[in-house]
């Protein structure tokens, strides 16, 4: 499923907020496992969930910018925030997530309130 989003050229990119549903599905069953489970990318790299899901994430916030439409990057912050509500012991990453959302931040064209 990761994989692929992650290739895609335009046809699953309208099917994220269901493919992310399901993946916070298993982080609120299993935090635990979610955290250790690891898979083989495209490259044949061994990444864990939680990488991948910063990538599923990465890639949802870069689709949004070339869309020119930032309310499809809400999917990818719902699933940074399920990350941070459900995962215990994200400081070796929280510092990337947080970054993320100030980048994002600073790219928006929304205005200031």
């Amino acid at each position: 499923m990761v994989q692929s989003f992650m290739q895609d050229k335009g046809i699953l990119d309208q099917y994220t907020d269901a493919m992310f549903v399901v993946i916070i599905n298993i982080m609120n069953k299993d935090p635990n496992a979610f955290t250790t489970i690891q898979f083989q990318n495209g490259q044949g790299e061994t990444q864990t969930a939680m990488d991948m899901t910063l990538s599923l994430a990465c890639k949802t916030f870069e689709m949004a910018r070339d869309k020119d439409d930032e309310i499809e990057a809400i999917s990818a912050i719902t699933l940074l925030n399920a990350m941070l509500e459900n995962i215990q012991g994200l400081q070796e990453i929280l510092p990337s997530i947080l970054d993320k959302y100030m980048t994002e931040l600073a790219l928006a064209d929304s205005p200031d309130y």
